[in-house]
């Protein structure tokens, strides 16, 4: 079994809509990791990282992102959320597999613009 916090309406793993401030969002994710050790389940990372328009448009110095106060997720944590999904291994392996070729091209198209 998994825990995984529930932090706002929509969660699609990478980023999720807009909702409370960080200080409580600390409750649910505490309630979970505190419910997942007591029954020796396994605590699935939440996505943090939220996009809230007011403060893009207001350009605030702070957007809010969330993004960089947690640890961010291992591979590890990546197979768990995908699990959680109710994703199989096959299916799990070729999205990981996929994402990482991503980035891999990625990073390789920029170190090669960048010696242009």
């Amino acid at each position: 079994m998994y825990d995984y916090p529930h932090l706002s309406s929509l969660d699609i793993g990478l980023v999720r809509a807009p909702g409370p401030g960080f200080g409580n969002l600390l409750f649910p994710i505490g309630r979970a990791l505190y419910e997942a050790k007591s029954k020796k389940e396994v605590f699935v990372r939440p996505a943090m990282l939220n996009l809230k328009k007011g403060s893009l448009i207001r350009m605030e110095k702070d957007l809010r992102l969330y993004n960089k106060e947690l640890k961010r997720r291992n591979y590890n944590d990546w197979l768990n959320l995908l699990q959680r999904l109710g994703l199989n291994n096959v299916k799990v392996f070729l999205i990981i597999f996929s994402l990482s070729s991503f980035y891999l091209l990625l990073g390789f198209f920029k170190q090669s613009i960048e010696t242009i």
